[in-house]
This record gives C-alpha cells, structure tokens and sequence, in this order.
C-alpha cells in the first residue's frame, strides 16, 4: 500500500522504471526492480508467494506508473529476462474478486492504450481484447450472427457471469476501447470482433450516465461507415486520427477522463 501512494509522485515512478536491485532468485532472474514487482504481483497472489500479502496494491503502482511514457514503454516491450511483455502478465486480472487489483489493472489497461504506435501489437499480438471485454460482459446469449468473429474468451460464458459491478472500472474498460478506436484499421479489428453486440448488450443494463455517453461513444465509431479524410480534421493519410500530443501518455491519468475522447467527435 506504501508503495502505490508513493508511485503519486512522477519523481519516484521515474526512479521506480529505472531502479536496479539485487536479483531475486526465486522470484525472477532479472535486476530491474520493476520486473520484480511485476513477477511478486503474478506469482504472489492469494498470497502463494509469501502468506502474509497478497500484493494487490502493486495494482494501483502500475496504474501511476503506466501514466508515465516510460512506464508505458515498459508495460509493452518484450522484458529481456524471460521475452515476456508485462502487460500480458498484468491484463489476466482484469476479472479477479478483489477490487483494488482489478481496478488497477484497469487503468494500466486503459493507459497503455495510449501509445496509438502499439495498438496493433496489444490487439493482435498481445490479444488483450478479450481481458477489455470480459468484465463488460454478462451471460447474455446471442446469436449465431453475432458470434461470428468474436474472441473464443468471450463466447459461451456461463449462467453466472456478472457484468463489473464498479462502474469507474466500467468507464475505464470504455475508455480503452475508446482509443483503440483512433486508427481506422484497429476500429476495423474491433468490428471483426464483434465489439458492438457487446455493448449493444451492455447498454440494456448500463445505469451509470458515463458509462452509458462512453458507449454511445463506441457505437457511433463502429457503426457509422468510414469516410473520406474530412477537412480541418487531424488525419494521417491512412484516415487515422492523430490526436494532439498533450493528450499522449505521458499526459494521462488513470483516474481521469480522457481529454483525447473528446477531440474525435465525428471520424
């Protein structure tokens, strides 16, 4: 807990990504401290690493620390100790019973969305559209149709299955979809995907106005179809929306609203 109100300050995240600490060997052959905290964060829940902690506000660390350039550089670059990228080992949590882990793995979710340069590699190589998509997800059935082309994860859920029932994580799951949707061929992807009769199904149980605007939000991008570059709009020459560089992630924070949503109305 000490340590994710201390990652509040960018001068100790700054020094937190750089940190190099004696190896552990146990937990990770690796002398970056981050790397460390990111393996004790897997390997230590439900306190199967050390029975007196669970680690789950290493969750919220992540969080400050992925609003960060560099930060997010880390969460999806391959780490040299074992080649995995953290983000894969921290998105896997973004369902787990305890709140302040999923919470943080939420908006290091949505954070890292920010790097518009990894989109491709956090949908296609990384595959964490399933772990945006489950917690917005409830047991609903849907037809043959609709299921073509969505992720396996999301198919078939059981008869218990429980839409997220905190509704700032909720936001941030939407948000992240959000600015996946900033490059044309990534709203393309979530098209393929399905991504709509979700949130068509979300929608009918969705209370909260936000989460409710955030959706609106979504179907406007994955229905409307694509135009031509529009004047005055900031396009690249693909018809991707370049958005203003204050609004990188370097400029985020994860319990915030997205000052970029609001500068693509009309794509």
């Amino acid at each position: 807990m000490l340590l994710s109100n201390l990652t509040k300050n960018p001068t100790i995240t700054d020094k937190i990504i750089k940190l190099n600490v004696q190896k552990a060997g146990d937990l990770c052959e690796s002398e970056r401290a981050i790397d460390q905290l990111t393996e004790v964060f897997v390997k230590g829940v439900d306190s199967l690493y050390n029975k007196n902690a669970n680690y789950h506000f290493l969750a919220s660390a992540f969080a400050d620390i992925s609003t960060t350039t560099e930060g997010v550089k880390y969460f999806v670059s391959r780490a040299s100790f074992d080649g995995e990228v953290p983000i894969t080992k921290v998105m896997v949590f973004s369902e787990y019973p305890e709140l302040i882990r999923r919470g943080g793995v939420a908006s290091s979710i949505k954070n890292v969305c920010f790097d518009l340069e990894a989109h491709e590699r956090l949908l296609h190589e990384l595959n964490i559209l399933p772990y945006i998509l489950l917690p917005l997800c409830g047991n609903d059935e849907y037809d043959e149709n609709d299921m073509d082309g969505m992720p396996d994860e999301v198919q078939f859920l059981g008869d218990d299955k429980k839409i997220e029932t905190d509704p700032a994580l909720r936001n941030s799951l939407l948000e992240a979809l959000i600015l996946l949707c900033t490059k044309r061929s990534s709203r393309e992807y979530l098209r393929e995907k399905k991504v709509y009769s979700i949130l068509r199904q979300l929608h009918l149980k969705e209370t909260n106005q936000q989460a409710l605007e955030a959706i609106d939000r979504l179907v406007q991008f994955l229905m409307n179809e694509e135009e031509p570059v529009a004047a005055g709009k900031q396009f690249d020459e693909h018809g991707n929306y370049v958005p203003n560089a204050q609004n990188s992630a370097s400029g985020a924070n994860s319990t915030s609203n997205i000052s970029v949503i609001d500068e693509f109305e009309e794509i």
